[in-house]
C-alpha cells in the first residue's frame, strides 16, 4: 500500500512507519524455492518386431515347442532295428543253452564212462549232480530267452516309436547276457547307444506325439523340417 493510504486520516500512524518497512523488508526477504519437477519423458525407444524364438514351430497338425531340435530322432528306427536282431541273437543263445542243460545228466555219464573206459579213475560226483546242473543252466536259458524275446518286441515298437519306456527297461535287462559271454559285447554296445538315444528329449517329444495318434511320417517330417 502508499504511504497515504497507510496514514489515512490518523496522523499517529506517521510514527508505525519504521516498523511496517522493516515488517515489509522481511517479508520480501523471505522466498519460497518452488522446485519444479521435469515431466517424466516418454520413451521413444522402438522396438523390433516380437522374438519368433520363443514360438512353438507348426508343421502341418503338429506343434513343435521353442528349444527343441531335430536331436536323434532320426535314430530310432535304427535303434530298433538292432533291437530286433540283438534279440534274434538272444533268443538262439539261449536255445542253444537250453539243449545244453537238457542233455547235460547224458555228457556228464558220458564222460565218466570214457575216462573209466581210458583206466583213469574218475572222481565221484555228488548225487544228482547233473540234474542240478541241468536245472542251474535251464533257468539260464530261460532269463535269456525271455530278454531276448522282449527285445525283438521292444525294437518293433521302437520302429513305430512306442514304448519308450519298455524298451529303456529291456536294453538294461539286456546286461544279464554277460553270463553267456557270447551276447556281452554286442549288448553293452546297444545298450549305450539305445539309451542315448531314447533319452534325447526330442525323441521323447517324438513318443510323446506318437502316443497322441500322430502317425510315425508325419513325426518325422516334423522333425526333420526343422533348421537344427
Amino acid at each position: 500500500r502508499s504511504i497515504a493510504e497507510f496514514i489515512g486520516s490518523d496522523p499517529e500512524r506517521i510514527l508505525l512507519l519504521p516498523f511496517s518497512f522493516s515488517k515489509c523488508h522481511r517479508n520480501a526477504s523471505k522466498h519460497v524455492e518452488i522446485k519444479i519437477s521435469p515431466k517424466r519423458r516418454k520413451s521413444t525407444r522402438c522396438y523390433g518386431p516380437a522374438s519368433t524364438s520363443a514360438m512353438p514351430t507348426q508343421v502341418g497338425n503338429i506343434s513343435i515347442p521353442p528349444g527343441i531340435g531335430r536331436g536323434l530322432v532320426n535314430h530310432v528306427p535304427i535303434v530298433g532295428v538292432l533291437m530286433i536282431v540283438q534279440g534274434v541273437l538272444d533268443t538262439l543263445v539261449a536255445v542253444g543253452i537250453a539243449f545244453y542243460a537238457a542233455f547235460m545228466p547224458t555228457f556228464l555219464e558220458e564222460m565218466q564212462r570214457q575216462a573209466a573206459a581210458q583206466g583213469n579213475q574218475p572222481q565221484p560226483m555228488p548225487a544228482n549232480m547233473g540234474v542240478m546242473m541241468s536245472v542251474g543252466i535251464g533257468i539260464l536259458a530261460f532269463v535269456i530267452l525271455v530278454v531276448g524275446i522282449l527285445t525283438i518286441y521292444s525294437g518293433v515298437r521302437v520302429i513305430k516309436y512306442q514304448s519308450r519306456v519298455l524298451a529303456i527297461a529291456t536294453l538294461c535287462a539286456g546286461m544279464t547276457t554277460i553270463a553267456t559271454c557270447y551276447c556281452f559285447p554286442t549288448s553293452i554296445a546297444l545298450a549305450v547307444y539305445g539309451l542315448v538315444v531314447l533319452l534325447n528329449s526330442s525323441v521323447k517329444l517324438a513318443f510323446d506325439l506318437r502316443l497322441q495318434g500322430h502317425s510315425v511320417n508325419s513325426i518325422q517330417h516334423s522333425f526333420l523340417s526343422l533348421n537344427h
